[in-house]
C-alpha cells in the first residue's frame, strides 16, 4: 500500500505522465509494427550490431519482440526506483524518467531502421 502511495505521488507530475505516455505509445507502436509486418520479416534479422559483420549479427525474427518488452520492463523498474527516491531526491527521479524516455526513443529508431532494412 505504501508503494502505491509513492507511485501516485510520482504520477501527479505532468512531466512524468507525458514521458510515460510517450514510452508506452512507442512500445505499443513497436509491438504493433512487428506484429503487422511479422510475415514479411525474414527468418533472420540483424539485431546484434556489436558483433562482427555477418551471421553473428543475425537473430531469429521473434527476438524483435524483446525490444518493446524490454522497454516496458525497464520502464516499470525505473518508475519503481523513481517512486522510492522521489521525496528524497527529485533530481534522481527526473533523471530516471528522462533516461527511460531517451532509451525508448533510441530503441524505436533502432527498430525502425532494422525493419526498413529488412522489409522495405
Amino acid at each position: 500500500m505504501k508503494f502505491l502511495k509513492k507511485i501516485t505521488v510520482v504520477l501527479r507530475n505532468s512531466w512524468f505522465i507525458t514521458s510515460l505516455r510517450l514510452v508506452i505509445i512507442l512500445a505499443v507502436i513497436e509491438a504493433s509494427l512487428i506484429g503487422f509486418l511479422y510475415k514479411r520479416i525474414p527468418l533472420q534479422v540483424p539485431l546484434f550490431f556489436s558483433r562482427p559483420w555477418g551471421e553473428e549479427q543475425l537473430a531469429p525474427r521473434f527476438y524483435l519482440f524483446s525490444l518493446p518488452l524490454g522497454l516496458i520492463i525497464l520502464t516499470v523498474v525505473n518508475v519503481w526506483i523513481a517512486a522510492q527516491f522521489y521525496e528524497k531526491d527529485s533530481l534522481l527521479t527526473y533523471l530516471l524518467i528522462f533516461s527511460i524516455t531517451l532509451v525508448s526513443l533510441l530503441v524505436s529508431v533502432t527498430l525502425f531502421q532494422i525493419l526498413f532494412l529488412v522489409v522495405i
